[in-house]
């Protein structure tokens, strides 16, 4: 796994754990390409570079947690 996959997979842990925390929902167990393309489409749908860059925005702002449901 390159350096920069291993980020995204700790980003990844790390959105995953928040929402779980925050919101309720478990997702640290679906699979892992599943989670993925759902994790890259919302990077899309909400401009963002970095998975890390969403954590706070699915902590705080509930319409943007909705674009990842």
């Amino acid at each position: 796994m390159k350096s920069r996959e291993k980020t995204e997979a700790i980003e990844i842990d790390m959105l995953l754990e928040a929402i779980f925390r925050q919101r309720g929902y478990d997702f640290r167990n679906y699979a892992r390409a599943s989670l993925e393309r759902r994790v890259r489409s919302a990077m899309n749908k909400l401009n963002v570079k970095h998975i890390s860059e969403m954590i706070p925005l699915f902590l705080y702002n509930d319409t943007f947690f909705e674009i990842f449901l």
